[in-house]
């Protein structure tokens, strides 16, 4: 067999019909199995994806982690790429997935690297973003936590870097970047209430404006230019969003 027809990737998807055949292609040289996960397309995800011999499989969204174990759980072959669809591996990460001798003890992080509003990020806390992507599937899982979903996997587990990066068309417009913002935002509130958690008076007071300082200055967002303007205020924004939607479910209780 060759060593590339053990690895499935897994892809979570909703709406992403602008994008998905250039994820989809970008993994056909590692892969002979490629899972799409779909919570609910209204677009021509589904079409593009199964004409691009991707199997697509229907799971109303639970959540990152619980849609993305599901995936895992149709999964052929044991190892797992676990990928969003809007992201491309790019020419390095792929040769280097090709060349790799894989340790089934070992995860292997991945450098995303985020394009926003067309514009490459190479800072505001952005870059080098190191995700655990790609795993032996006895030896990780999804969390289900809603906003920051992430591998659970045992202490005798190594974690390796790879070589190339995911170039991560997350953010097609700025308006695209406050939607998600908000959306993000309202996460996190619900978040914070399902754990217990309160807010600090000086969370809010300063918490946006600490999260803008954070972003722009000792991020270095001020380097990105006008993208990196632009990024800081939304990601202050997103605190207040956060803090409003909170409030806002403590009083309908």
């Amino acid at each position: 067999m060759n060593a590339n027809h053990n690895i499935s990737a897994v892809i979570i998807a909703c709406n992403e019909e602008k994008i998905i055949r250039q994820c989809i292609e970008s993994i056909l040289p590692i892969t002979n199995d490629i899972i799409i996960v779909d919570s609910g397309s209204t677009d021509n995800t589904v079409s593009i994806a199964e004409s691009a011999r991707a199997r697509v499989f229907h799971m109303p969204w639970e959540g990152y982690g619980a849609n993305k174990n599901f995936g895992n759980s149709k999964a052929k072959h044991d190892w797992i790429l676990s990928i969003d669809a809007d992201e491309i591996l790019d020419q390095n990460l792929i040769r280097d997935i090709k060349n790799l001798a894989k340790d089934p003890n070992t995860i292997y992080k991945i450098k995303s690297l985020v394009n926003y509003n067309g514009k490459w990020i190479h800072h505001c806390g952005w870059y080098p973003a190191w995700k655990l992507r790609f795993f032996h599937k006895s030896k990780a899982k999804w969390n289900l936590d809603p906003v920051h979903e992430a591998l659970i996997y045992s202490s005798d587990v190594s974690l390796k870097e790879l070589n190339g990066q995911l170039l991560h068309y997350s953010y097609s417009s700025i308006e695209d970047h406050k939607i998600k913002s908000t959306k993000y935002g309202k996460l996190k509130a619900e978040s914070w209430l399902r754990n217990g958690k309160s807010i600090s008076i000086l969370k809010r007071l300063l918490g946006s404006s600490f999260k803008f300082l954070r972003t722009y200055i000792l991020k270095l967002g001020f380097l990105d230019g006008r993208e990196g303007y632009i990024i800081s205020k939304v990601d202050a924004q997103m605190i207040k969003t956060a803090i409003a939607h909170y409030d806002h479910l403590k009083k309908r209780g």
